[in-house]
């Protein structure tokens, strides 16, 4: 699904053009409203590539969805009509760009492995120090300290994992759990995506693919605290009690330790910032990011990131509701439809 990515969504159909090993596939770009020309790009690549590529183009949203959300599952109901016979289902953004193996290596990864669901974190492009540290951080805190995609493959275990950039599912067990469908209203659509998979009790993975998979997810660090604005609360349940632990429990993990050198306790200081460096080092150790300029800047991000919680939070509370894509979504809704670790978790019971 794309809206409004006409300087990317072309580069990103060709690289999908490209793939290799796989046989029988089909491309369904779907346009979700473009105010661009977004559309004219796709229907350009699908003149290009008829065989391959199908457009779809969504010109209203019903009530109850969220825009990206209906765009996935109305791309999922044209993909099954165009290709019947497919087992397995690729859900990536407009603004990704493929190595062409990706596809090829994960599907046969996942019958190895006799895995459902899997998703990619991507190479981060990006440009300068200030949004590259901010992206590291948020990367170590979700690798480390909420994710912790290394114990996804105990059976019983309530963790979970899903990056928009890449959502790679077998087809019957995104039918058994409904998908897009059950998240209708979900702005974390592909963390709780991960949460919907893993609840039901299919077998889900997270990997690296830092040299397969590409993407610049906003322009700059203005960008990025912007795009957290509408995510930030959501990926607390929009709750005020998990926003206040978050507020706490960042500056406990960035900042406690470089204020502790300062301390009557410098020994303690010294230990814990080799072990917040040894968390910087093994989550981007095979990444292209600055490493060490990250962790340099880390006290400087955890307290961008706080006051990001903090502003998205305040604005959603304030407007009543998530302002995405000239759309408001009531905070109502939203808090009823959110598919909560209690809710996941109680289907599994």
């Amino acid at each position: 699904p794309a809206k409004n990515e006409e300087e990317q969504v072309a580069k990103c159909l060709e690289r999908l053009v490209g793939l290799e090993g796989l046989g029988h596939f089909k491309i369904i770009s779907v346009d979700d409203r473009s105010s661009d020309s977004t559309l004219e790009k796709m229907k350009d690549a699908q003149v290009k590539h008829p065989e391959l590529i199908h457009t779809l183009a969504i010109d209203s949203l019903p009530s109850g969805w969220l825009g990206k959300n209906q765009a996935c599952w109305r791309g999922y109901e044209e993909g099954v009509k165009v290709l019947p016979s497919a087992k397995y289902l690729l859900f990536i953004d407009g603004d990704v760009k493929l190595f062409p193996s990706t596809v090829a290596e994960s599907i046969t990864w996942m019958k190895r492995k006799k895995i459902d669901f899997m998703t990619l974190l991507e190479h981060s492009e990006y440009e300068g120090a200030i949004e590259a540290a901010y992206l590291m951080m948020f990367g170590v805190f979700l690798v480390f300290f909420a994710a912790r995609p290394w114990l996804l493959f105990q059976a019983r275990g309530k963790n979970f994992m899903g990056n928009g950039a890449y959502l790679l599912m077998r087809r019957d067990a995104y039918e058994a759990t409904g998908g897009h469908r059950t998240l209708k209203l979900e702005v974390v659509e592909d963390m709780r995506m991960g949460l919907l998979f893993r609840a039901r009790g299919f077998s889900c993975r997270a990997a690296v693919g830092l040299d397969r998979i590409f993407r610049r997810w906003q322009p700059g660090f203005k960008g990025i605290f912007k795009g957290l604005l509408k995510n930030a609360f959501a990926g607390f349940d929009y709750s005020l009690l998990f926003v206040t632990l978050g507020l706490f429990i960042f500056p406990y993990i960035f900042l406690a330790p470089w204020l502790t050198l300062f301390s009557n306790y410098p020994v303690i200081g010294v230990v814990n910032i080799v072990l917040l460096g040894l968390c910087y080092f093994f989550a981007h150790k095979d990444s292209k990011l600055p490493f060490f300029t990250g962790f340099i800047l880390s006290p400087l991000m955890c307290l961008a990131g706080s006051a990001n919680l903090a502003a998205s939070t305040y604005v959603i509370l304030r407007d009543g509701g998530v302002r995405w894509r000239d759309t408001l979504y009531a905070l109502k809704d939203l808090r009823a439809e959110c598919l909560t670790l209690k809710k996941a978790f109680a289907l599994r019971k």
